[in-house]
């Protein structure tokens, strides 16, 4: 694997079926920048996605955004990791932090702010709003055991 630069993230690894990117630590997401903000990383082209865009996002502490939005199509699924703040949906005011999970409709207005004392990290996953087929559980298909737990008769010479 090749080493990474936290300035420009690359892939560090890929095959026939994936993509592996390590942009670094959580505090290195504050060296990358979209659009002149700072703190963001969009991972669609870097990986190939075909179905959503994911975002790994850093906010300093007294940030907020300074603009609401809401999508034409997409829904949007914020996964809070560290810090704390609030989360605005239309007229809805919560806090977030560690473990907060928001699903935000496209239509929903949306706005968020750090309102810790510590970078507020979190990830944003964004899909077309009911492009899901089925339950996950539903469309997965059992492969057999990872190599590192087969038993040994299970692992051919």
């Amino acid at each position: 694997m090749s080493a990474l630069s936290t300035a420009s993230p690359r892939l560090s690894d890929s095959g026939l079926c994936f993509q592996h990117l390590n942009w670094g630590s959580l505090d290195t997401l504050s060296q990358q920048e979209f659009g002149g903000v700072s703190g963001k990383l969009f991972l669609k082209e870097l990986l190939g996605l075909t179905g959503m865009e994911v975002s790994a996002n850093v906010m300093a502490p007294g940030q907020g955004m300074p603009f609401c939005h809401s999508h034409r199509l997409n829904e949007e699924l914020y996964i809070f990791l560290s810090g704390s703040g609030q989360f605005m949906v239309g007229d809805a005011v919560f806090a977030v932090g560690p473990g907060s999970c928001v699903r935000v409709a496209p239509q929903g207005i949306r706005c968020w702010r750090n309102t810790g004392d510590e970078p507020l990290h979190f990830l944003c996953i964004q899909a077309p709003a009911g492009g899901l087929a089925t339950q996950a559980t539903q469309d997965g298909i059992g492969a057999g055991r990872p190599h590192w737990n087969r038993r040994p008769q299970e692992v051919a010479p």
